[in-house]
């Protein structure tokens, strides 16, 4: 009975984990041991950052190389998916407990 309560607890933590970069930002100085999450939170601050000096007028001829590869618009899908695809993959593999519970607490009637 207790299984689909277990794997929604477990699916509800690891989502949590999985999210979480404040405390690799806060807690962490070895720029080794960074998450994949700061790492991509990172790559947005930086494109973004690119995408205002290129408006201001303020952009070197590299910056300016740069943004035309790139936008900052492709680096925020981009780090959408990277944050997205784990999760996906895990989650049917954990569903047939949730479709147990839901059905042992149906009321027949």
């Amino acid at each position: 009975l207790s299984k689909p309560i277990l794997a929604t607890v477990a699916v509800f933590c690891a989502v949590s984990q999985w999210n979480s970069w404040q405390d690799n930002y806060f807690l962490v100085s070895d720029p080794n041991l960074k998450t994949l999450q700061l790492i991509l939170r990172e790559y947005l601050n930086d494109a973004s950052k690119i995408s205002q000096a290129m408006q201001q007028g303020n952009a070197t001829a590299e910056l300016a190389e740069r943004m035309t590869q790139i936008s900052t618009e492709s680096v925020r899908m981009t780090s959408i998916v990277v944050t997205m695809l784990p999760i996906m993959l895990v989650y049917p593999f954990a569903q047939k407990y949730f479709t147990k519970g839901i059905m042992l607490g149906a009321v027949k009637g």
